[in-house]
């Protein structure tokens, strides 16, 4: 049966498509949960060095014994100051996307798997039933194919041009008189 042939490989053609969304997915908040993860490091090394140079930039503007030396110090300090706001915003940052991207992994993980064995099971339906062997799939290699429809007998069965005429109607204008 060719219909029911082509309707198991377009369900696993389904499946292998869900199976891919629930995988890019799963790598996407793996990746940013990552890059979150060594944001928050990477601040962790350079926010004491910073919270030091912020603290002797406003150790110094406070005790400039000029307008000068007044003057150059809070330019430092406006300098280091917007330095330790851009950290503090980075670390806020990514300690809410870590957090997101940490309490979802496991239900992501768990959609993908999912997936997978209802991609797997489709196979195995489709070899048990129709004794069909399906490619193995792959989801980091890119979506799924779509699969080949059976060619019938007598022809092409794609259609034809189903744009028709123009419907714009004639002219109205007509008579005399």
């Amino acid at each position: 049966h060719p219909v029911l042939l082509s309707q198991g490989k377009d369900e696993y053609y389904l499946a292998s498509g869900k199976e891919y969304v629930a995988y890019t997915n799963l790598e996407k908040a793996k990746e940013q949960h990552a890059k979150a993860k060594a944001d928050l490091e990477e601040v962790g090394e350079s926010l004491p060095d910073l919270e030091d140079e912020l603290g002797n930039a406003q150790f110094a503007h406070e005790v400039a014994p000029d307008r000068e030396s007044y003057e150059a110090t809070k330019a430092e300090l406006d300098r280091v100051q917007a330095l330790y706001d851009a950290m503090i915003e980075k670390q806020t940052s990514a300690q809410a996307t870590f957090d997101e991207f940490d309490g979802q992994l496991a239900t992501l993980e768990e959609t993908y798997n999912t997936e997978k064995k209802a991609r797997e099971d489709q196979a195995k339906r489709l070899k048990d039933e129709a004794n069909v062997d399906v490619d193995v799939y792959d989801p980091a290699a890119g979506p799924p194919e779509l699969p080949e429809e059976p060619q019938a007998e007598g022809g092409n069965a794609e259609g034809g041009n189903a744009e028709g005429g123009n419907a714009e109607g004639g002219n109205a204008e007509g008579g005399n008189g």
